[in-house]
């Protein structure tokens, strides 16, 4: 700008260098005697540097104390900074550990000025301003001229000479410049433990509930239940407080794993020399903080799929009318208590056809079974282990590896993924997701007399099915759901049980993971209900179809099915 730069520092600046070059174990005294050491403690090197050197040059230092509105306060922040400026120089400006009314925040500013007496009146009266002087200028007065005892007043501020005398404690009158920080970091081992603790409770909840239903049937018990469910409801509604504030306290958001996402996407786009851009909607969207450490890897194989097999190079995209760029989207928002995370690209789409034949010549299928494959059931081949639709191998694909551990994450995850494509057009990859696997919400059904729960993150619907909407292929029963083909699993079967009404209608339940679905034969859907799944031990830990136990009340303790093992039980 055509000014001489402030040289004023770097004289001491030398010679603190050359003292710590000569082995000078100690920094060079603070010359700010009028400032306490708390306030000290919350200036960076350069501030405090800044700050001695303005009173080593007889400049005055205040501290100007500002309060604004949430909303408005960067704005408003810099408008005052601004101001100061014209009256000296601004050394620092810091949170005050005053605590507003959860509307406004509270700013101390340090200044430095060669004015004796600050004139408040050039700053904006509508921020509740109040000034404090810190060290005397060494131009003032010895005593305050008349026109500053009038302006104090006038303006509010405090003038105040702080300087002790020798051997005397300083008395503290900057603490309230030491910034109050309103977060707190905690292990997420500490917070599982506090949601075990919460699943406890949600278990006693249920015996709770259990007893009430007894009693209320009870002769002259009528009072003493209805007094019981009163207090029953009190503690679930505070229970159900409870967890969810322990559950947002385990949200974060998803804005820096898109992040992540992104710069991987920039990366892999330089190498490959091609055009794309990435874009971000619902970075917001909170989910559990271990979900959003899973599927860190699985969104990773996607994008980098897209990348490679999915968006052309530019002389392909502007023969067939498209932008020279590409385009790959990444979103994320919430459907009822899940999160629904969707990548998605305007390439090439899936080829239905190049699918079938690779996954032939790989051996994954015969090719009489490809050909009666649907649409659906072909685009679910690229999650096959193996299976790769690239003729030579290349740093980012051609391995036979990508999606495969793209199911297999997801699938531990409890979520669902689906895949919708036109040729030519893009690819979209929707993945759904549980907000948490903590306590979960089971579908209670009854098999013959034994009561199982399914986790009903992975229930899609419940349907009534008669025998005659029942078919048999290749020795597996199956059913056509509007216009697709499911399998069929018939859960008294599978757990050695014989079918006690085998011509009566039947419920199936609809469970689905990753981009598999299978329809679980029941007797009864005795109702919703939220469960802690509980270990059944090392000894039972690996049975096949069972995740373990949950507690339903009156001390019944029920199976969980196994989505997974059931799935993949039904598939092979």
């Amino acid at each position: 700008e055509g000014k001489p730069s402030d040289t004023s520092g770097i004289k001491q600046l030398i010679a603190s260098m050359n003292s710590l070059a000569g082995g000078s174990k100690e920094a060079a005294p603070v010359e700010a005697e009028g400032v306490s050491q708390d306030l000290l403690k919350v200036l960076t090197e350069y501030e405090e540097h800044r700050l001695n050197e303005n009173i080593k040059q007889g400049r005055a230092i205040y501290t100007i104390r500002a309060t604004f509105n949430l909303a408005e306060f960067d704005s408003a922040l810099a408008e005052i900074d601004n101001q100061l400026k014209t009256m000296g120089e601004v050394i620092s400006k810091l949170p005050a550990s005053q605590i507003g009314d959860g509307d406004t925040i509270t700013f101390d500013i340090i200044l430095a000025s060669n004015e004796p007496v600050l004139d408040t009146a050039k700053l904006p009266q509508n921020y509740n301003i109040s000034t404090k002087l810190l060290v005397k200028s060494a131009n003032s007065p010895a005593a305050p001229s008349a026109a500053a005892e009038n302006a104090t007043p006038a303006t509010g501020a405090e003038q105040i000479a702080a300087v002790p005398k020798e051997n005397e404690r300083p008395v503290d009158d900057n603490s309230s410049l030491r910034s109050v920080s309103q977060t707190v970091r905690v292990d997420i081992h500490k917070l599982d433990n506090l949601m075990n603790l919460v699943g406890e409770l949600v278990l006693a909840k249920t015996s709770i509930s259990q007893i009430w239903e007894d009693l209320k049937v009870i002769k002259g018990m009528t009072p003493i239940a209805a007094a019981l469910h009163r207090e029953t409801k009190r503690f679930e509604r505070q229970l159900n407080d409870l967890q969810n504030g322990i559950m947002e306290v385990r949200m974060v958001a998803m804005s820096h794993l898109f992040e992540r996402l992104t710069r991987m996407a920039r990366k892999y786009t330089r190498e490959l020399n091609k055009d794309i851009r990435v874009q971000l909607h619902g970075e917001n969207t909170e989910l559990d903080k271990l979900i959003v450490e899973d599927l860190a890897d699985p969104l990773m194989h996607i994008i980098r799929n897209s990348i490679d097999h999915g968006i052309e190079d530019v002389d392909t995209r502007i023969a067939r009318g498209k932008p020279a760029y590409g385009t790959i989207t990444i979103s994320a928002q919430h459907r009822g208590n899940h999160v629904v995370v969707e990548v998605s690209d305007d390439g090439n789409g899936l080829d239905e056809e190049r699918i079938r034949s690779k996954a032939v010549s790989a051996g994954i299928i015969s090719a009489e079974k490809a050909r009666d494959m649907s649409q659906r059931d072909v685009f679910n081949l690229i999650f096959a282990p193996g299976f790769s639709t690239r003729d030579e191998v290349s740093e980012l694909s051609g391995r036979g590896v990508g999606l495969d551990v793209v199911r297999t994450n997801i699938t531990k995850l409890s979520g669902i993924i689906e895949l919708h494509s036109k040729p030519g057009q893009g690819l979209k990859i929707s993945i759904t997701l549980p907000i948490t696997l903590a306590i979960i919400s089971a579908l209670i059904v009854k098999v013959n007399s034994e009561t199982y729960a399914i986790p009903l993150n992975s229930v899609l619907e419940s349907i009534i099915i008669n025998s005659s909407d029942i078919q048999t292929v290749e020795q597996h029963e199956v059913f056509n759901l509007r216009g697709n083909t499911l399998s069929l699993l018939r859960t008294a079967t599978l757990f050695g049980m014989t079918d006690e009404h085998p011509e009566e209608s039947k419920y199936a339940v609809i469970v689905g993971l990753a981009h598999n679905r299978v329809g679980l034969i029941v007797d009864e859907l005795v109702g919703q209900q939220e469960i802690v799944i509980k270990s059944l031990g090392k000894a039972l830990g690996n049975i096949r179809g069972i995740a373990g136990a949950t507690e339903l009340g009156n001390q019944q303790t029920v199976l969980v099915l196994d989505v997974a093992g059931l799935i993949d039980e039904a598939i092979s």
